[in-house]
């Protein structure tokens, strides 16, 4: 096959490929300008509450005893499983509902039984409290579902009950949580490290709800983070949609463009290219786009007595259509007045994809094709009489610049780059441990990635799908 019909091959299953692939269920989400975003279905917060629940670690009885008007009152039974429902977008509020089992109240006028499905429904906010200060990281908080707020609104559901005996018994249930330590309904944990080091270490996080109408347990539990102490300085910057948790996911990690690519990606596509090139130095512009400050005097060629200096006028990295896209640039002028100059480009690409055993990622490079021209601004008879000794400079320039414009492509920059994202899977690891009452993720062990996604923008999606123990 000839490399024509080979790189027409290829664009075509690359084509394919994409209008084929299922990042259509990935669809972009506004992250505020936050650095990154956590998102855990509601499903799996109460999922969470379960593991709390069942390792005895949340109230399961209670037994409440008041004098009211002068007659004392008992009122005793079991707690159900807990459960914690979005109640409205961007804001830190929902509801606890608890179900009231086995349920007595006791009167001088003897025991009033309670009907099944009886629930306590406090709708409150979440609180960040400091959890305990951890040796060389910083400070660890927990995020815990507010049942001592005073705001809470108490509400008890039982259905055949006088309203009177329903608000008696709200009043006893209302002491009876606001007697706890305020620390059992454990949503997530978080460290805050003073020194800002890592990539994944945030000095600033922020969290609420965001309501999914349509699917009320697929509602997202957000954590906000940024790099710095301020966050994003943009009105209702907690207010996202319920599309930032892909649907069927359990969980989500967004990466704000300007941290993935500003920062993130720009440390090792240096770090790659500087192999190749140690003057060059490049630049996040913003919009998915890594480009070369400016341009970066390679080698001089010499040939028959005549000296030509080539130069990389350019190297972009792009995100497009979930890759990352290459071109890089090289001229060779002459120092001297002959009258040959060459430009050539070529082009490729690295695409991020989860490993096989989907506990990393892994890069790799497909290079695309190239392009020399060289521009010859003499008279037709010049050209003629002196083309023997022409035929060999351009026949240099054009090895010369092909082998410049290969190294912007090569699978050893892929390489050096997908190193670094294994590096990535890992600091992720450490930062999701670190939520630490989700259902399947509360581990010693690796995360399961669904896909690496890259958008247009810069922003990019990994979808977590659980768990697997080391």
């Amino acid at each position: 096959m000839s490399k024509q019909r080979k790189n027409l091959v290829d664009a075509i299953q690359e084509k394919i490929k994409e209008a084929t692939s299922s990042d259509k269920s990935y669809p972009p989400a506004n992250l505020n300008g936050w650095d990154y975003v956590v998102a855990v279905s509601q499903r799996h917060v109460n999922g969470g509450l379960d593991l709390l629940y069942e390792g005895g670690h949340l109230p399961k009885s209670f037994a409440k005893k008041e004098s009211i008007l002068g007659m004392e009152v008992e009122f005793k039974g079991d707690f159900g499983r807990p459960r914690v429902h979005a109640v409205a977008d961007g804001l830190k509020l929902c509801d606890l509902v608890l179900p009231l089992d086995n349920a007595t109240m006791q009167t001088a006028m003897g025991s009033v039984p309670i009907p099944r499905g009886a629930t306590l429904r406090i709708t409150t906010s979440l609180v960040a409290l400091e959890a305990k200060i951890v040796k060389g990281k910083g400070k660890a908080y927990d995020v815990f579902v507010d049942v001592k707020n005073e705001n809470a609104a108490y509400n008890v559901n039982i259905d055949g009950l006088p309203k009177d005996q329903v608000a008696v018994i709200e009043s006893l249930l209302k002491k009876e949580m606001q007697a706890l330590s305020g620390r059992e309904y454990l949503l997530t944990s978080y460290t805050l490290d003073d020194r800002g080091v890592g990539d994944f270490i945030p000095r600033l996080v922020d969290f609420s709800f965001v309501l999914n109408k349509e699917d009320p347990d697929a509602s997202p539990f957000v954590l906000a983070c940024a790099t710095n102490e301020t966050g994003p300085v943009v009105e209702n910057r907690l207010l996202f949609a319920s599309d930032v948790l892909p649907e069927g996911l359990p969980a989500a990690l967004w990466l704000g463009d300007q941290h993935f690519m500003g920062e993130v990606l720009l440390r090792q596509v240096r770090k790659a290219v500087r192999h190749s090139y140690r003057g060059a130095d490049l630049t996040y512009t913003g919009k998915g786009k890594i480009a070369l400050k400016e341009p970066v005097f390679v080698k001089t060629i010499k040939e028959k007595g005549r000296t030509f200096e080539v130069t990389m006028t350019g190297l972009d990295f792009r995100a497009s259509r979930g890759k990352l896209r290459l071109e890089a640039r090289i001229s060779a002028k002459p120092k001297s007045k002959l009258h040959l100059e060459a430009e050539g480009r070529s082009w490729g690409r690295i695409e991020i994809e989860v490993s096989k055993d989907r506990r990393s990622f892994r890069a790799k490079s497909v290079y695309g094709d190239e392009e020399v021209k060289v521009k010859d601004t003499r008279s037709k008879a010049d050209k003629i009489a002196s083309s023997i000794f022409t035929l060999g400079i351009i026949d240099a320039i054009r090895a010369e610049i092909k082998r410049q414009i290969r190294i912007g492509a090569e699978e050893e920059m892929a390489a050096e780059i997908g190193d670094q994202f294994k590096d990535m899977a890992k600091d992720i690891n450490r930062f999701a441990a670190q939520i630490s009452s989700l259902q399947k993720l509360n581990f010693d062990g690796n995360l399961l990635f669904d896909r690496f996604r890259i958008y247009d923008s810069g922003d990019v999606c990994v979808g977590i799908i659980g768990t697997e123990r080391a």
